[in-house]
């Protein structure tokens, strides 16, 4: 029945709805083209905003030292860092992976090789000033510790054997050793086919050098060639027990499925990535709205050896600490999941527990990596969310775990009170250049334009809900007046204007969102695309976007036409009709 009196007077319903539709498009693109340029700000203060640390001047190693709480107070303090991130490291395994040879800062217990074979031809003797290098190809009949990748166990190893030049000649020909040392290094990752020992410790020829009192020493033992190779085994055995090393065995072989875990809240807070020296091959890093999602970042290296990719999904196993290194090793103060010489008791009593499941959702390489920059990262190096870690051992701060984010217009301003101060303490600040000043007439632009935009969508749809709803009062409220002059029960009357409101409101707000999803769904996210490469907006984006819009317009449309009929039910006929 309402259609049909609605329809007798197609010269009210018809000019409600076209007003509807046309101003609902109208704000709806005004409203579409300001989130664009709020993305646009945010982009713009992400990427050319200054990420940063502190680091003790007058350390030895300034960029591993410990940073006191009160030297991060005093950065908060300033009010001016827009974020941080202080990332934790984790002891990692990934079920049924195998990590990637890397020589990443120091030797930890899966650089090193501990086998039994025969010399296969005549050492060739290479001399430098300070000591004699023995080379040989040897035939590998048994390999006691050592990655399950080593080419060690496809037949023969290319042993390196130093020696001071003092030192009487111990490798020849047909004779069988047991060898143990690490692998070599090529200074960007071990060489899994050759193998470096030292006949003498290496003190002896590098003097002040800092190495294992056991496993840097008397790498080469002879074992008789008369016995069998049971027998030669088991003579190996006993010299490795005698000198303890059955632990440091259980350990190594133990490591082929071992992980860093480092927890952040943002990989774009990491300083390799803020200056473009690590970046993703595919997929994205780890960010802010990931808190709490079993998702994760590997690196190309790792996803390579594994045959892995963004979308699979791998197990996750964690112990609640990670190692660090002491001052009696190569470096100290490099947190990492693997374990060093003087750790192995530690690794044999570790727990773990499951993370669960873990989408990769990017993988990571690098740009001419240095494996000696502490702010770079291990191939089995894998980033989660910091809340995705189990909680442990709490580990201070150091400027490689420690990061900020300063927006690039108060960079000034944060420089002026911070610097200074630090530099009386000894701490001076490190960060990365930004192209901030070459983009900042354009932010500000931006910026009023955003502005003018925000208050200019405010405004049109304010504008639409009220006229619309003034103007569908104005056109029906005869109608009212003649139904309660009939005797119409009140709730009955209401449809007067209820029923006109369903029959524009519901099909104006959906054309709208129609029309303008038409219209934007693949020049919108291009658009953004030159703007803010790293947002993301699909074309299901934009009609959420919409129909989110319409839903509240068509709520707030509803309450506002409530609160204007409700003054009309206690009207006279005679104001109602005039």
């Amino acid at each position: 029945m309402e259609l049909k009196i609605i329809l007798r007077s197609p010269q009210k319903i018809l000019p409600l709805f076209l007003f509807l539709f046309a101003a609902a498009v109208a704000s709806m693109l005004l409203f579409l083209q300001t989130y664009v340029d709020g993305l646009g700000l945010s982009y713009a203060e992400q990427h050319y905003s200054y990420i940063g640390t502190v680091r003790q001047t007058y350390a030895e190693l300034p960029d591993v030292q410990a940073l006191p709480d009160e030297v991060i107070e005093s950065l908060q303090a300033t009010g001016l860092l827009s974020a941080e991130d202080r990332r934790v490291t984790r002891v990692g395994r990934v079920e049924g992976a195998i990590n990637v040879p890397d020589s990443f800062l120091s030797r930890a217990l899966d650089d090193f090789c501990i086998f039994l074979g025969t010399v296969s031809e005549a050492p060739a003797l290479r001399q430098t000033s300070l000591y004699f290098n023995e080379e040989v190809m040897v035939r590998v009949e048994y390999v006691y510790a050592g990655r399950a990748d080593t080419e060690a166990r496809n037949g023969e190893m290319l042993v390196v054997a130093s020696r001071p030049l003092d030192a009487e000649p111990l490798l020849e020909k047909d004779g069988r050793y047991l060898f143990i040392g690490a692998f070599g290094n090529n200074g960007f990752r071990p060489e899994l086919f050759r193998l470096h020992v030292f006949i003498e410790p290496p003190a002896t020829i590098w003097p002040g050098t800092v190495s294992d009192e056991v496993l840097d020493q008397n790498g080469v033992v002879p074992v008789s060639t008369s016995l069998t190779t049971e027998q030669a085994i088991a003579a190996g055995q006993a010299v490795l027990e005698d000198r303890g090393l059955a632990d440091m065995i259980e350990v190594i072989n133990s490591l082929d499925d071992r992980v860093t875990l480092r927890g952040t809240n943002d990989m774009s807070m990491l300083l390799p990535v803020a200056d473009g020296s690590l970046f993703y091959t595919q997929g994205r890093g780890i960010n802010p709205g990931d808190a709490g999602a079993n998702v994760c970042v590997v690196s190309l290296h790792f996803a390579n050896a594994n045959g892995l990719s963004v979308g699979d999904s791998i197990n996750l196993f964690s112990a609640d600490y990670a190692y660090t290194s002491g001052e009696t090793q190569l470096v100290a103060g490099i947190e990492s999941g693997f374990p060093d010489r003087t750790d192995i008791l530690r690794d044999l009593t570790r727990s773990e527990s499951s993370l669960g499941s873990f989408t990769i959702i990017g993988t990571y390489n690098f740009v001419n990596r240095n494996a000696q920059d502490y702010y770079q990262a291990s191939f089995n190096d894998i980033f989660v969310p910091l809340q995705a870690l189990p909680d442990g051992e709490q580990t201070p701060a150091r400027p490689y775990t420690y990061s900020f984010r300063v927006q690039g217009n108060d960079y000034d301003a944060f420089l002026n009170q911070v610097e200074a101060p630090l530099m009386s303490e000894g701490y001076a600040l490190h960060m990365t250049d930004s192209d901030w000043p070459e983009v900042q007439e354009t932010y500000t632009l931006m910026q009023g334009r955003y502005a003018l935009g925000f208050a200019g969508s405010v405004l049109a749809f304010a504008v639409v809900v009220l006229a619309y709803s003034l103007l569908l009062v104005f056109l029906y409220r005869r109608e009212f007046a003649l139904r309660r002059a009939l005797g119409t029960p009140m709730r009955r009357a209401h449809l007067s204007f209820s029923a006109p409101f369903l029959f524009t409101a519901l099909p104006g707000y959906a054309g709208a969102v129609a029309l303008c999803y038409a219209l934007c769904a693949q020049t919108l996210p291009a658009r953004l695309a030159e703007i803010a490469p790293s947002q993301a907006l699909g074309a299901g984006d934009v009609l959420g976007l919409l129909a989110l819009v319409a839903a509240i317009s068509l709520v707030l449309n509803y309450l506002v036409l409530w609160l204007l009929i409700l003054p009309n039910r206690g009207k006279s006929l005679q104001k109602l009709l005039s």
